[in-house]
């Protein structure tokens, strides 16, 4: 009888201990995997039309097309609109768990992960109407003045001319400063995603030169030293697989460029 009731005594204590040594591990997963319990907080740069900008509807057209996709896979993302640059440095001190919309750098790819393509683009060279300026291969940028916002990417090729001090750069701190500088030909050319020049500067008197400077997808991107990053961006490149084939990133697109987005007026 002893022999039953320490049995019994130990069955219980099992049954009431076994549960908190399993809790840790399920409970991790609950909240890794729960929308409600893990949301995606993420940032993005303003004026940056028509893909991102905090006065746009729904936060701009990559704006909507990342937030869907997060939630097709279940998930719920937070956006965040900041300069762009802040918006890397709170992704680097783990504020935020990643950044859109940037196209691909073999700079930034050594510390991100990419995404699948949010939106397909093209980055051209720009010049003013009246400029001399021809590009034929990247060798005609030589000793040119170039503009480019802080914070964006700048093109491989672009970036090798700079750190030779083969083309000088400034910086201001949004894309239409650098149009109305290359129309008062304080600069030479700026680099820009033919999207963003058609509903931004096309009224300006500016022009594109030239064949494409290179193919300029949009991705999400998240830090490659950040251990949940690898599931997130599988869960965003299947919710973007699912919203592509269910036509709900293509209506998202069309309704966004069916708008047109002004600035720079004289």
């Amino acid at each position: 009888m002893y022999a039953n009731v320490h049995h019994t005594l130990w069955l219980l204590i099992l049954s009431l201990f076994l549960p908190l040594a399993i809790a840790p591990t399920a409970m991790a997963d609950r909240n890794l995997f729960s929308s409600s319990r893990y949301p995606v907080t993420l940032v993005t740069g303003n004026r940056y039309y028509p893909f991102a900008d905090h006065s746009l509807p729904q936060g701009g057209m990559s704006t909507e097309i990342v937030k869907a996709a997060f939630e097709a896979s279940g998930f719920e993302a937070r956006v965040l609109f900041m300069p762009w640059r802040r918006g890397f440095i709170g992704v680097q001190r783990h504020l935020y768990e990643g950044t859109f919309p940037h196209f691909y750098t073999e700079e930034l790819a050594r510390d991100y992960l990419y995404s699948e393509s949010i939106y397909p683009g093209q980055q051209r060279i720009y010049v003013s109407n009246n400029s001399g300026v021809k590009f034929n291969r990247i060798s005609d940028l030589v000793g040119l003045r170039f503009c480019s916002p802080i914070g964006h990417a700048i093109d491989g090729s672009l970036q090798k001319l700079i750190d030779t001090a083969a083309i000088s750069i400034i910086s201001p701190s949004a894309p239409e400063l650098c149009a109305k500088m290359l129309e008062r030909h304080r600069v030479d050319f700026m680099a820009l995603d033919e999207t963003v020049y058609n509903h931004m500067f096309r009224d300006l008197n500016l022009k594109a030169v030239g064949e494409p400077l290179a193919n300029a997808d949009l991705y999400l991107l998240l830090p490659l030293y950040d251990p949940n990053s690898e599931m997130l961006m599988k869960a965003f490149n299947s919710g973007l697989k699912c919203i592509k084939a269910s036509g709900i990133f293509d209506d998202i697109v069309r309704r966004h460029l069916s708008r047109r987005s002004f600035c720079c007026g004289h």
